[in-house]
């Protein structure tokens, strides 16, 4: 079978095949630059990177730091670069601070000219009169756009410095009363109704009418249908070790377990007036007794938290809506200090544990509870 394909007609004048060989030499080229300026436009990109790699700024400077930024080259064409920010202490912009040009939705973008040759980006701390210790912030180079790359020094970490100092004012440790050693506590009133606990003898107290400490007293609340601690769990103040291997301040804690509906103590109303935030910690040890996460349900609750003299509830735990498998994850079975804080003037406090379980491996120890101040005088 013949090719009908002909690529040159054998009866074609040379006149005519000589043009079309310019021609080619003449296209050909052309096409080729056209191939080059596309590439030369991704190639000849000039980088941004941050000039330095971490800086400090007090939370009280209201100016602010500058974060410079250099480039490889003035840039031929605009372009814009995007900066993101991550921290561990949680530092929440709008809140905590802000920054030139404006952030939105989480990222600042930075517009740069041609022939533009370095740029800065502002951090401006804002100074909330809490004691949080020195925090850091990691900003980062995100992407760039149009005339502009990222380079390698993509990173900057600055470090936000606490000008606010606290003093311990109060503090709850469980050492101002004795107690027994591996003893059950038992409640004689009635499981079906919510009540208060009594201190009964030759048992752990539950409640203490703060001879050297903060007070506090003990009540139970028909959760679950069951016989609460009617029938002998171990709650109240403890000295035993064999589970927690001891306490982070002195031979006592409070202990809460296999309490069949809600126990919850609470604590004497605290005053704090005059201080321009209050700052509350507490050490916490929640046992998992096969240490595989699994131990605890969803209708187990720990709530912690402290009610204002204006109604307003803090949180600093709170596992109602959520699981504590997930919110312990990492944490069982050691110690742990949960801390929360009143960032505004108030004139009291009142601090509330809550722990409701319903087995005999559902274990949960607290000590340590310190309570402290920021007043004008320590700014």
């Amino acid at each position: 079978m013949k090719n009908k394909f002909t690529f040159l007609n054998p009866s074609t004048p040379t006149r005519r095949l000589l043009m079309w060989i310019c021609v080619g030499m003449l296209t050909t080229p052309i096409i080729s630059c056209s191939d080059s300026d596309d590439g030369d436009d991704n190639s000849n990109t000039v980088q941004v990177d941050f000039y330095g790699t971490s800086s400090t700024v007090s939370e009280a400077d209201a100016e602010g730091v500058s974060i410079p930024l250099i480039f490889t080259d003035a840039p031929t064409r605009p372009g814009t670069y995007q900066i993101t920010w991550e921290s561990e202490e949680e530092l929440v912009y709008g809140k905590d601070f802000t920054t030139e040009p404006e952030a939105n939705d989480g990222v600042i973008n930075v517009e740069v000219v041609a022939g533009q040759k370095d740029a800065s980006i502002k951090y401006l701390p804002i100074d909330n009169k809490v004691d949080e210790g020195d925090r850091r912030i990691t900003f980062n180079l995100h992407s760039a756009t149009g005339g502009l790359s990222v380079g390698t020094a993509s990173d900057f970490i600055l470090t936000l410095e606490n000008d606010d100092k606290a003093v311990l004012f109060s503090k709850v440790s469980f050492e101002d009363i004795e107690t027994m050693l591996s003893v059950h506590y038992y409640d004689y009133g009635l499981a079906s109704e919510n009540h208060a606990l009594v201190n009964n003898p030759n048992q752990p107290p539950v409640n203490s009418e703060g001879l050297n400490e903060l007070g506090y007293q003990a009540s139970y609340f028909n959760t679950r249908g069951l016989e609460g601690l009617t029938d002998g769990d171990y709650v109240g103040i403890v000295k035993a070790t064999v589970v927690n291997g001891g306490y982070p301040d002195g031979t006592q804690g409070y202990e809460m377990s296999d309490t069949d509906g809600k126990m919850r103590l609470t604590f004497d109303e605290l005053g704090i007036e005059g201080y321009l935030s209050t700052n509350i910690s507490i050490d916490v040890y929640l046992h998992d007794e096969n240490g595989k996460g699994l131990q605890y349900d969803d209708e187990d609750v720990l709530r912690i938290y402290v009610k204002l003299d204006d109604g307003e509830e803090i949180d600093i735990i709170n596992s109602k809506g959520s699981n504590l498998n997930d919110l312990f994850v990492g944490n069982f079975d050691k110690w742990t200090t949960l801390k929360a804080s009143v960032p505004k003037e108030a004139k009291s406090l009142t601090l509330y544990v809550e722990f409701d379980v319903d087995t005999r491996f559902d274990i949960l120890y607290f000590d340590n509870i310190r309570f402290s101040g920021v007043n004008e005088d320590e700014i």
